[in-house]
């Protein structure tokens, strides 16, 4: 499974990947890696340097990856991790305009209603579409008034959280 790892403020994440045989390729190369879990986090010996990653944050954000707290030494930072299709949807999102507003899924379920099309005008409050999870439906409804530019979903599709259902204009 790959993973990116994106460390501060930088824009470039780094891939990292554990294969089925539980070897760690960071950027491609494959490192010698030894984990040892501690109480807040895991301290990683790469290549025989000591890494701290300490859960600084382990809720996800509205629309944001989990956040660590990481150093070596001296160097303290954040790194933000996002698995592939985390990573997809995340910059599916960036792609959109500024004035563009994205209604997502509030829990991963099944689309069992939409309650719009493309084109449609929508108010502030006004339902978008209804999302089943754990045999329970749950209403998703727009923020902001707007006119939908795009429909994400299909009745009977199955997203994740956060996955974009529709984008008005």
């Amino acid at each position: 499974m790959k993973t990116f790892v994106t460390f501060g403020k930088s824009n470039t994440p780094i891939e990292v990947e554990i294969d089925a045989r539980g070897r760690v390729f960071v950027g491609g190369v494959e490192k010698d890696v030894k984990w040892i879990g501690t109480g807040t986090g895991v301290n990683l010996i790469i290549d025989g340097r000591v890494v701290d990653a300490a859960v600084s944050h382990p809720v996800r954000g509205h629309d944001s990856a989990p956040t660590v707290a990481v150093g070596a030494r001296s160097l303290r930072t954040t790194a933000q991790i996002e698995n592939e299709r985390e990573r997809a949807v995340s910059s599916s999102a960036k792609r959109s305009s500024a004035s563009d507003k994205v209604v997502r899924a509030p829990m991963p379920g099944r689309i069992v209603r939409l309650s719009v099309t493309e084109g449609a005008e929508v108010a502030a409050g006004g339902a978008i579409a209804v999302v089943e999870a754990m045999k329970m439906e749950n209403e998703v409804v727009a923020e902001g008034a707007g006119i939908v530019k795009k429909v994400h979903v299909q009745v009977g599709d199955t997203v994740e959280g956060n996955a974009p259902l529709v984008t008005l204009t």
